[in-house]
């Protein structure tokens, strides 16, 4: 390991909710504080850049709201995260993937308190811990809630008091990493009461915190190392009289942040020359604090770091796709600016723009076909969505592009696959109305949406899409038997009061001709696990066909932690809404909440959890009712599962950041 590793003892990120680059780093005027955005922070900008390493602007590449980018900066991974609030407690709002707070608790043996968040808003509270086995709430960071001195049951509505709160937190009680979130930039912007004031109004308090930690430092503290940043922008570039209204969507305003890293270990007076994203943050803190996060995906911000150490860069084939002897995976790549590719049966497809992921791949009589989701970030252009590509691979071997069109993507497209009776491929994907991308997606515009190929007139069709299926319906999986194809996702629930809890929605989707596709709902479904305790969440399902039966299956969250449940329906019987209660399968409480579990053209269930010995345990199981039999592995962490006949294709890494495409056979 390089010498670097570990110089510094402790950091802090400052998070400047919702600040614009026109009203932080930009080098141009702000429409919001009507000057030079220079003048907006002054203090920071003469007296702290200098200092240290700027990106002006880093980007967002995953959803751009203040919930949903946290749980990416907070553990290294862009992940679906629905931005929903808490005023009805945190349910079970943690994320899927370990946060930087538990690997260092878990490796450097701290105490809760020496691993904080401190914030003037509640939303944030839940993102201290994850659901990932191994960690959880017993290995979580201290969540302080900042509130208004003579209303203990409202938030602080001036940020000042957040850098009171982290100063506190790292001189008296020790923190070695804390993230202040100042939370009322953002309310600002959106109630549109002197937004570009209350940006301004912190540029004093953070330089003073700065100072007093120079101050300690002389007194004979460690110096820590600080971040400044935002976790999203603001519109910019629309027809409204104050475009920073809002925030939200794949425009340039919101995409591009602020980004200023300052102390041990970073080389002073740097301006990046390279896209940085929120998740080379967090792979650069936790590398400098002497701790791994396996399941990172970023790359370091190399050009800030003095002395140009190695960091440990991700590798490998992760996000696994299969049908039949079909492979397909994502390759991570080292640059920057492109990082990864997709890749079909060793044959590269996609590649040159930042990301290119997720494949999904389907053989059938008219040929390999192949599809995914790409961003890239064009300097210039006014929005940057996700966009999906298809690709057919024909009889001489050649992969033509297919031209699917689609509506504006959220930041976790994944396209399902099927074909039909003519051979003709279905997509289904997840797509949002939003106005050509520069107004926010907001939950009930979103819904799923079909397109099929036909390989006679090589040419698409699109049906309506179905709204209103539920609030943030995420991971959609699908079976077809004919004219009639079965539908299962999940969805939230109590959108108003804004618990998080979620069930399985189930359709029954039938498209003949024209844009007119039937979308009849069948039922919800929830359950109860072995010891008859309500499930309040269930994620990423899984939907197949085991001899006669359907068989839907999902990752179940409760207090005793994750388990895999599942229902079936007699596909023979005719009856679509009668579907069995959802019994357990696993009630180890160690399944992945990452990994959806998924079924192998031969009728297995197959799904990973930890094992005995904190390893891979990989399971399967018939018809999804079955005893499940399980192998572990010789791995420890465990990124996607590809079944196939006679066993499952395995994304695997020992933790050191390399991915390896392993078959598991059964």
């Amino acid at each position: 390991m390089d010498a670097a590793y570990g110089v510094a003892e402790r950091a802090v990120i400052i998070v400047l909710d919702g600040a614009r680059l026109e009203e932080t780093f930009g080098e141009g005027e702000s429409d919001a504080f009507g000057g030079p955005s220079s003048e907006v922070l002054p203090r920071i900008n003469e007296g702290l850049r200098p200092l240290g390493g700027v990106a002006a602007p880093a980007y967002v590449t995953g959803t751009t709201f203040t919930s949903s980018a946290h749980a990416d900066l907070l553990t290294g991974v862009r992940q679906y995260y629905a931005n929903l609030g808490a005023s009805e407690g945190y349910g079970l709002r943690q994320p899927d993937y370990p946060t930087i707070f538990e690997h260092l608790r878990q490796q450097r043996d701290l105490q809760a308190e020496q691993a904080v968040l401190v914030a003037n808003t509640e939303i944030l509270g839940d993102l201290t811990y994850s659901h990932a086995p191994g960690f959880g709430s017993a290995l979580g960071g201290t969540f302080r809630h900042i509130t208004e001195a003579q209303d203990i049951s409202a938030s602080a509505r001036t940020d000042a008091p957040v850098l009171t709160g982290l100063l506190q937190s790292i001189e008296s009680l020790g923190a070695i990493f804390a993230l202040g979130n100042l939370h009322q930039i953002d309310r600002a912007g959106h109630s549109n009461t002197d937004y570009a004031d209350h940006v301004a109004d912190v540029d004093g308090p953070v330089v003073k915190f700065w100072s007093d930690l120079r101050e300690a430092e002389r007194q004979g503290a460690d110096l820590p190392l600080v971040v400044v940043l935002a976790d999203h922008g603001r519109h910019r570039f629309i027809d409204h009289e104050d475009p920073w209204q809002d925030h939200g969507c794949s425009c340039s305003g919101c995409r591009e942040v602020p980004l200023l890293v300052l102390g041990p270990g970073i080389e002073s007076g740097t301006i990046a020359s390279q896209p940085y994203l929120l998740e080379d943050v967090t792979h650069t803190l936790a590398w400098l604090l002497g701790v791994s996060m396996p399941y990172s995906t970023g790359l370091a911000l190399d050009e800030f770091l003095a002395g140009s150490p190695e960091l440990p860069v991700r590798s490998g084939e992760v996000a696994l796709a299969a049908d039949g002897d079909l492979v397909a995976w994502q390759g991570w790549l080292p640059s920057h600016s492109a990082r990864s590719h997709v890749v079909v049966d060793g044959e590269v497809l996609g590649g040159g723009v930042l990301h290119v992921e997720q494949p999904r791949v389907l053989r059938a009589e008219s040929g390999d076909f192949a599809c995914w989701r790409q961003l890239d970030l064009v300097v210039g252009t006014e929005d940057w969505p996700w966009e999906a590509r298809c690709s057919r691979r024909d009889g001489a071997g050649d992969w033509n592009d297919l031209g699917l069109e689609t509506l504006e993507l959220p930041d976790g497209f994944d396209a399902q696959l099927e074909v039909d009776d003519r051979d003709r491929l279905w997509v289904m994907y997840l797509a949002g109305d939003s106005d050509g991308g520069l107004e926010a997606i907001t939950p009930g515009t979103v819904g799923y949406h079909l397109a099929r190929w036909d390989a006679v007139t090589h040419a698409w069709e699109y049906a309506s899409g179905l709204q209103g299926g539920g609030t943030f319906p995420s991971h959609a999986r699908w079976h077809m038997d004919g004219e009639d194809t079965w539908v299962a996702w999940v969805a939230s629930d109590d959108q108003p009061t804004m618990r998080y809890s979620r069930h399985l929605s189930l359709y029954k989707v039938r498209w003949d001709t024209g844009e007119d596709a039937s979308w009849v709902s069948l039922r919800g479904l929830y359950g109860v696990n072995s010891d008859n305790e309500e499930i309040g969440r269930l994620e990423r399902p899984a939907l197949g066909l085991a001899g006669e039966d359907l068989v839907v299956a999902a990752v179940g969250y409760s207090s005793g932690g994750t388990t895999l449940m599942a229902a079936t329906q007699d596909a023979a019987s005719g009856e679509d809404d009668e579907w069995s209660e959802l019994v357990t399968l696993d009630d180890s409480g160690l399944v992945f909440p990452h990994l959806s579990p998924a079924f192998s053209s031969d009728g297995w269930l197959y799904w990973a959890r930890q094992s005995g010995s904190g390893g891979v345990e990989i399971c399967r199981a018939d018809g999804g009712q079955a005893t499940p039999s399980c192998r572990e592995s010789s791995y420890d962490w465990i990124d996607s599962l590809a079944p196939a006949d006679g066993g499952t294709w395995a994304s695997l890494s020992d933790g050191d950041l390399i991915w390896k495409k392993v078959w598991v056979p059964f």
